[in-house]
């Protein structure tokens, strides 16, 4: 998990920082804060008690013929700026079309918006009306 959400901060950091440079060793920054979130959880959460769910996640397939739209937003509240990338999938998980889009400024809502607005408009041009969207 702490490999992901470096991953995804250091993507948006760099499509919104035009000064963001990623890490030179990125391997260390993400095992040094495992390491970190395991020492505080031994240190401060010895002895407690808690509830643990699993929550399985991923992509699932469309029925045959149909396609599914995948869309992602983002958004820099300190900047006011928005951006989305997305891709129509075949029932066999290939991609058949893609975009990315910088939206500009706005907030997270009106991103979130636009990348529907952009997935659904490009499933239209292409055809694609056996669709579900993500």
């Amino acid at each position: 998990m702490v490999a992901c959400w470096h991953l995804w901060k250091w993507r948006n950091k760099s499509i919104f920082e035009e000064d963001f440079q990623r890490p030179n060793n990125p391997t260390n920054v993400i095992l040094k804060m495992a390491l970190e979130i395991d020492r505080c959880e031994q240190t401060h959460l010895d002895g407690w008690t808690h509830r643990s769910d699993t929550v399985y996640i991923g992509w699932k397939q469309p029925r045959e013929e149909w396609f599914k739209l995948n869309c992602d937003d983002a958004h820099k509240s300190s900047v006011h700026l928005s951006g989305c990338v997305g891709q129509i999938l075949n029932s066999n998980g290939r991609c058949v079309s893609s975009f990315t889009r910088k939206i500009g400024s706005c907030d997270a809502f009106h991103a979130e918006m636009w990348g529907t607005y952009i997935k659904m408009d490009l499933a239209r041009r292409m055809d694609k009306s056996s669709s579900s969207g993500e």
